[in-house]
């Protein structure tokens, strides 16, 4: 699970972009509102072992957008083209 608390109560929607430039992997989630400012994204998100860009687009009411980038380090052993 993933939370995402936004002090300012004005967001209306969330996009997280989930990346793994090596693997050819993109995918884009569209986060639901628990709360005022405060939005969650379930499932296996995180699961493979290696480095993971997100990128979070947060959009408010008024129109505006603001964009936010993380690199997410996820522990474990990496193997590539395993037989």
């Amino acid at each position: 699970m993933l939370t995402m608390n936004f002090n300012n109560k004005d967001i209306e929607k969330v996009e997280v972009t989930l990346s793994i430039p090596d693997m050819h992997y993109n995918v884009t989630y569209n986060a639901f509102k628990v709360d005022k400012g405060v939005f969650k994204l379930t499932g296996n998100l995180l699961h493979t072992a290696g480095t993971m860009n997100m990128n979070v687009k947060a959009k408010k009411f008024n129109g505006k957008s603001i964009k936010f980038s993380f690199k997410i380090v996820i522990p474990g052993e990496t193997r590539f083209n395993e037989s």
